[in-house]
This record gives structure tokens, sequence and C-alpha cells, in this order.
């Protein structure tokens, strides 16, 4: 439109009204990028003429809170929502009138409107209409904070049982894994290659500088690169004692070494241990899955054998499969694979879908085609039974599409680097969990390398968790990013930002320093003598109003509180001058806000649990 000044953002349309000859559109817009009011207008056309019509009422100002509580201002009342009950909170009336509550607004706007009920439907809307509390409880902050309180942060066997989603589950699960053993495995730490968090395709490709999936195309690594990355990664498959099983063996060791970082490295000693235990606890369908993607189809058969019916009849169609190898020729081979081919689309498990997708054809190319597969158990196929070409085609293209769709869990693909948190930003673009990012970009940055995208989750983290009042959470959070940061001579590699703390007048506004102040009276004080009274500090040295009070006092909290005994005392016992002043320094409530002498704070909250300002209800020291 017009011009800068007169772009519109558009939030949303939607038909108000239509019929053979008349049509209303609603339109819900924001006038200006930076406006907090949120706008409707209805145009459309009546007896086939275009009309500008007047919204139901007045657009409303909008204000958000981080607690997903928001109030909407009309033209003669005010109405708050909150997602923390079934019901919005009491309305305020701006001219004194009656409070209305949600369903009498509808009502309200039905009334208004009825020389459009001709058009039948703003009735139907509202019965269409979601309760406002219902979105609110439902939206990412309300479940970004369920996972605050219930102890979302760095233990990753802990986050990994508290979600919901399988996918994030593996990625918390794997990342434990990495975690753990570079801490306790002293080798990751010894190696010229850095394999810790490293994911399998900078593994296969030799390198763990990709910032973009089309590195991935144009990297071709030296040969002494390539046998650095094949001794190293050697001598971490031995360390680590797993005789991992391969059908190929080209690059052997980066096959192992990429099935041990997914962990899917079961030898075949531990496949037997782990078949049996699967079906001891009748866990059918993932023992079908570890036996086939391990290349025993023999085991599948067994492991259906020991089913419910209709598992132990597939059994019998998975047997004709051992039995047709020596068939390939015949016609009957022909109907078997295309009636393998039919039950791969038709059952509903996945694990089963992928049997009859390699028997239909032999090709693991259709095992990997099977997409509602873990990303894991795919590239633990891919990596044990591809040739050298195809596999590194397919991680290219799988890499392209985990990374532009913003899966979580293609981090095993990609391992927490720069092209990680290309796929950890495409994921928060999506689903808005600067939460989950985070944390997982708190395992490497700064430790490994620096990202502005992950700074800003953890500031907007950081912030978020102050503006719930969650100090102690936030404190957490950043207790835990100090030794994510340690590096290998246990130095804190995260920067610490000092913000300064300033003392500020309320009524000037302006910070200021007693000390900065005292300097300035003593120069100008009569003849040339340097002192200052600094028991007298009850006023700002600029505007010179009353500073507040101590609530335990009552002396101004810039005064000072030290008698000549207590002097006396720290000269003899050989306090610190600076040590003798932490009793006057200022403490103050973040909830409540009353301040206090840091020694009466100490004393009164000794003895009790609530703010000694005689009006005030707060626990301080719980808040």
């Amino acid at each position: 439109m017009g011009g800068p000044s007169e772009t519109i953002s558009v939030i949303q349309q939607r038909t108000v009204a239509e019929s053979s000859e008349q049509e209303i559109q609603a339109f819900d817009f924001i006038s200006h990028p930076n406006a907090s009011s949120l706008c409707e207008q209805l145009v459309g056309m009546i007896d086939g003429k275009p009309a500008l019509l007047e919204p139901l009422t007045h657009p409303p100002a909008m204000t958000f809170g981080a607690n997903n509580a928001f109030s909407a201002a009309f033209d003669h009342y005010v109405v708050m929502y909150s997602s923390e009950n079934d019901n919005t909170s009491p309305e305020k009336p701006l001219d004194g009138t009656e409070s209305v509550s949600e369903n009498s607004i509808m009502s309200t706007s039905i009334a208004h409107g009825a020389d459009y009920n001709t058009f039948g439907s703003f009735e139907s809307h509202a019965d269409n209409c979601l309760p406002v509390n219902k979105i609110l409880r439902t939206d990412v902050l309300m479940a970004i904070k369920k996972r605050v309180l219930s102890n979302y942060e760095f233990d990753c066997a802990h986050n990994a049982a508290l979600v919901n989603d399988h996918f994030l589950k593996d990625v918390w699960n794997w990342i434990g894994l990495c975690h753990e053993r570079q801490k306790n495995e002293p080798l990751y730490n010894e190696l010229p290659v850095d394999f810790a968090f490293q994911g399998v395709l900078g593994l296969w490709f030799m390198s763990t500088g990709f910032s973009h999936f089309l590195d991935v195309l144009e990297y071709k690594p030296s040969r002494a690169t390539q046998q650095m990355y094949l001794k190293s990664a050697s001598a971490l498959v031995s360390k680590l004692g797993r005789d991992v099983y391969t059908a190929k063996n080209t690059n052997k060791p980066l096959r192992q070494l990429g099935m041990i970082i997914c962990g899917v490295d079961c030898s075949i000693q531990e496949l037997d241990s782990r078949l049996e235990q699967l079906v001891h606890s009748n866990q059918i369908i993932d023992a079908v899955g570890l036996a086939l993607f391990h290349g025993r189809i023999e085991s599948v058969v067994r492991v259906l054998s020991a089913g419910n019916d209709q598992e132990r009849m597939l059994s019998t169609a998975v047997a004709g499969y051992i039995t047709a190898q020596g068939l390939t020729h015949s016609g009957s081979d022909s109907l078997w694979k295309e009636m393998c081919r039919n039950l791969s689309t038709e059952l509903e498990e996945p694990y089963l879908r992928a049997v009859f997708a390699y028997i239909g054809n032999s090709d693991w190319r259709d095992v990997l085609d099977e997409l509602s597969l873990p990303l894991r158990d795919r590239l633990g196929v891919a990596l044990r039974f591809l040739p050298d070409e195809d596999l590194s085609k397919y991680l290219e293209d799988l890499c392209r599409n985990v990374v532009t769709t913003g899966d979580p869990e293609g981090l095993l693909l990609t391992g927490l680097t720069p092209l990680g948190i290309d796929l950890l930003q495409n994921y928060v673009n999506q689903t808005s969990d600067i939460q989950t990012s985070a944390l997982i970009s708190s395992f490497v940055v700064p430790l490994k390398f620096t990202d502005e995208r992950a700074d800003c989750w953890i500031s907007s983290y950081r912030n978020l968790l102050n503006q719930w009042q969650l100090f102690h959470k936030r404190a957490f959070f950043d207790i835990g990013r100090n030794e994510l940061s340690k590096n290998r001579k246990g130095e804190i590699t995260l920067r610490r930002i000092v913000q300064p703390f300033y003392v500020r007048c309320n009524y000037c506004k302006k910070s200021f320093s007693f000390s900065a102040a005292e300097k300035q009276a003593a120069v100008l004080s009569k003849g040339g003598r340097k002192f200052v009274d600094t028991s007298k500090r009850s006023a700002c040295p600029r505007c010179h109003q009353q500073l507040p009070v101590c609530c335990v006092c009552g002396l101004s909290l810039g005064m000072s509180i030290t008698n000549n005994d207590s002097r006396r005392k720290s000269v003899v016992y050989g306090i610190s001058s600076s040590t003798a002043h932490c009793d006057e320094w200022l403490s103050f409530c973040l909830s409540c806000g009353h301040g206090m002498h840091a020694v009466h704070a100490k004393e009164w909250f000794s003895r009790h649990h609530v703010c000694p300002m005689a009006t005030c209800n707060c626990r301080c020291t719980h808040s």
C-alpha cells in the first residue's frame, strides 16, 4: 500500500457473512510493526458495490504478559484473560458501568451486528469459538513453564523422560550419551580429532567444520586428513571395546564409530541377548526391528513366531523370503514379492512395514524410504549395509531434509556443530521452543564454537525466567552453563558479562555513588579540609530528595548504622573496612520491592518469614 507509513500487516482474514449478492470479509491487522493494538476491519460487497463497514466494536488495545495473560481494552470496559483458570479474571469497566464477561462480549457483538443478521454467520462463529483460556494454556509458553517447574535443565536422562515427543527423547538420550563419554573417556580428549558431539555426517565426510549442508557437497578431505580420521576412529572404537557388525568393510572404523554415535552398536553376542530380553518382555515389534536392522531375517521369523496370532501369520510370510532365495526366476517368486510389497504399505507398525519392504525387493534403500522409522535406526541401516557412494548420497539428501524442516532428531546426523545450529534455528522458527534450543546449544557454545543465534536463545530464555520471577531456576541455568563451558584444563570458557548495579534515585532517576559525591563535597569544603560527614546520607546528592528507609530500623538506606563500639571492635579484631561496611549494604526484595540494611535483613529473616513492612505479606525469602 502507498508508502512505508501506510503499510499494514494482516494477521487473519475470514468470511463473516456470505450470500448470493452480499459478502463481508473481516481482517485482523496490525497497523504498524511496533504497534501493540490488534485492529479489525470489515469490508465487502453489498448489492454488488464495494463497501467499507464499521467494525462491531472499536479495535481493542491489547497487552500481553509472560504468563500468557492479556488485557483487551474496548470502548467502555477492559477484559482480562488468563491461562491459569477456567474463567476470565474479573473485568474492570472504564466508566463505572457493570462488568461484562467473555460470553456477554460475544452476545453484545451479536446484538450490535443485528443489521447484518440476515447473513446468518455471527451465531455460527460464536458457536465455533474456542475458550480463550484453553488456547492460552496450550501455548508454547505454558509448555516451557511447565518444563521449567519440572526441572527441565541439563540432566539429559531426566529431560528425555519428561518430554512427550519421541524425537526429543532420542535427541536427549543421544546428547546424554555423548556427554557421558566425553567426561568419562580420556581418549576423547587425547585424539587429534574432536569426536565429542560429532554427528554421522561430519564423521563420514571427515570434517567438523560444516556450517551449511552445501559445504558437504564441496568438501574434499586431503589424504592426510583421511588417514588421521581413520586412525583416530579406529583407536576410539578399539578403546571403547565395541565389536560392531558391518556388512560393508570399506571405511569400517568410520561406519563402526557412526553406529556407536547413534547408539545402534550391538555386537552379535549382545544382539542375541537383547532379542531374548525383548521377546521375554513381550516387545515383539521392537525385537523385529532390531533383528531386521542387523540383517537377521531368520531371527525376525523366530521373534514373530513368539507373538500373537497376527504376528505368527506374518512370520509364515517372512519365512517365504528364505525359501524364495533359490526361486529368483520363477513366477511364484514374483507373485510372492508383489504380495510382500502390498503388505509393506498396509501394515500399521513401521517396523513390520520395513520388514516387508525389504523382503519384497531385497533392497535396503526401500527400508530407508520408510520415514516413520526413527532416524537413528535408518542411519544404522545406511552405515551397516549401503556402499560408500550410496551412503554419501543418502547422507547428503537426508541432511538437506532435516536441516530445512528443523527436525530435532536430525542432530544425530549434523551433530552439535554450526550446521546443527542451522537445524535448531529452523526448529525454533517452527515451534518457538527457545528453551530446548538454549539448553542443547549450551553443551557446545561457547566451548566448541560461538554463534550469535545460540546467544540470542540463551538470552531470551534467561529473560523469560526472570519475567516469571523464577530466579533460582535462572541461577541454576547459569551454573549449568558454566560447568558445560569448562575446557580440558578445567577453565571456564563462558565469557562472564558483569552487569554493574547502580543505586538510582526514584525522583530524578539519576544513578549516583556516595563515594563520588563525598569526593566532590570534600574538595568544596571550607578551608580545603577534606572532611565529609558520611553518616548523613539520607538524601539524594543530586536532587536532595529523601532516600528510602530501612523497613526494620527506619533509618535511610544511605545512612551509616555503624556505632563507635562496632568501629572499635573492627579495629581490635582486624576486620577490614570493606567487611565492616557489608552490614550497611542495601538489600531489596525482588518481589515486593521493600528494602533494608543487609545486617537487619539477616537478623529479621533468621526469625521471621514475612516482610518486616507492616502492610506487606510478602514471603521475601521464598519469592
